[in-house]
């Protein structure tokens, strides 16, 4: 998968999503965390193709590896936020940090990951000034849930939702399909599955698969709505719809 952007314009052709030609004012500053994961990895190639970005923000444990003249990124510390947390200015908050329990060794190890970390990284952005945040987070998550994972998800988006951002959008996929590594088996079956059985019980469509770069796609677009003040949750059906075609970046 590659994204290509062309100056002084930028050309649409078929792909997953296009992404939403708003006007340019003033460019927008966007950071980026989780940005070496699928949909982190998409989300930083769609906001360096979009033109209301200046510039891009990655916070990353490693170095990414991408060069381009918008891209800044920060190899940090996630259990020190504090060292690094007044390079958290800019316009948006992207979060998209995350891994599994497979690949962090325990619950405790990845609570610090899917909740820690984003948590500490959101409330320095919102005490610098950030105005909004967007979340990827999974349908059904609950602090109240048995279910660790969706347990885990709830306490992020209600901890999220209490600092106070001016907007913070949740974003709520299923499965969420690529060609990562550590994509197992078992979750193609059950992408297979949900596919199939989506298409003919209306109950499972919010469960329907989607890939990392529309998935990505629909969040950046998402991010030029004019988003209501206060917190709004966008499940499947919403975000298939934000990616109707606009002529603003091609992707092959």
């Amino acid at each position: 998968m590659t994204f290509t952007q062309t100056q002084p314009e930028l050309t649409a052709v078929d792909s997953p999503g296009q992404l939403h030609n708003t006007p340019v004012h003033h460019p927008k500053t966007a950071l980026v965390i989780g940005a070496t994961g699928a949909t982190g990895q998409c989300i930083v190639e769609f906001l360096i193709a979009h033109p209301e970005y200046g510039k891009v923000l990655a916070f990353t444990r490693r170095p990414i590896g991408r060069k381009h003249r918008k891209l800044v990124n920060h190899v940090v510390n996630f259990d020190n936020v504090d060292a690094w947390s007044h390079l958290l200015s800019g316009d948006e908050l992207f979060s998209a940090i995350g891994t599994t329990m497979r690949q962090a060794g325990g619950r405790e190890e990845q609570y610090r990951v899917d909740f820690s970390y984003p948590f500490k990284v959101a409330e320095a952005a919102r005490e610098n000034g950030v105005p909004k945040i967007l979340v990827v987070s999974s349908p059904n998550a609950n602090p109240g849930s048995r279910n660790f994972y969706l347990r885990t998800k709830g306490d992020l988006d209600h901890a999220v939702t209490e600092l106070d951002f001016e907007h913070c959008a949740l974003i709520k996929p299923s499965i969420i399909e690529s060609d990562r590594p550590d994509f197992r088996p078992g979750e193609l079956v059950a992408s297979m599955t949900l596919r199939t059985l989506a298409t003919v019980i209306s109950p499972l469509r919010k469960y329907n698969p989607i890939s990392a770069e529309e998935l990505a796609c629909a969040i950046v677009n998402i991010a030029q709505d004019e988003l209501p003040h206060g917190v709004s949750q966008f499940e499947l059906d919403e975000l298939f719809n934000h990616l109707e075609a606009h002529p603003v970046a091609t992707v092959k």
